[in-house]
């Protein structure tokens, strides 16, 4: 019997992980509440919503955070690169395309939680080709793997993870 918000997040991510809906009744029936206790903690599913998508936030912060070696912008993308093609990923990781009425405000929160590991431009300058093509084949890996989608095998993993830290190495010349 969970009666913990976090307890709760992780009744929720439990749900997703099985690929299950993401509901109020569902995160009760894992957390061993009734959906009044749920709705208590979130009181609505646009607010549990919310918090799972902050809950797989933090948690892919604190990831990305362990793997930073720089403070520079490379530094950043570097890590990001690496949690892509190192971490594990399932269904809770697409957390923020739940819900197409919400998806747009969720998608917004992403980018502003995750722009500094994206790398999408330093400062105003969008970042070089091949510091884009690495991030872009991070996003599809990872996109891949939390949707249950097999793109490689192991050894063809660990060589496209090596192309795009060459693609970052080279930057712009790509």
């Amino acid at each position: 019997r969970m009666s913990s918000r976090e307890g709760l997040l992780a009744a929720a991510v439990t749900v997703l992980r099985r690929g299950e809906p993401l509901t109020l009744d569902a995160v009760a029936r894992e957390g061993g509440l009734s959906k009044p206790g749920v709705v208590h903690h979130f009181g609505t599913k646009d607010g549990l919503v919310a918090a799972v998508v902050e809950h797989v936030l933090s948690a892919w912060e604190t990831e990305l955070e362990s793997l930073l070696t720089g403070s520079d912008p490379s530094a950043y993308l570097r890590a990001y690169v690496d949690h892509a093609f190192t971490a594990q990923f399932d269904p809770s990781d697409l957390a923020m395309l739940l819900d197409a009425r919400t998806r747009e405000t969720f998608y917004e929160l992403w980018q502003q939680r995750l722009a500094p590991w994206l790398g999408e431009t330093v400062g105003n300058q969008y970042r070089p080709a091949g510091e884009i093509a690495a991030r872009l084949l991070a996003d599809g890996y990872w996109i891949n793997t939390a949707a249950g989608i097999e793109t490689m095998n192991d050894s063809e993993k660990q060589r496209v993870h090596q192309l795009a830290l060459d693609l970052l190495a080279r930057g712009g010349q790509a």
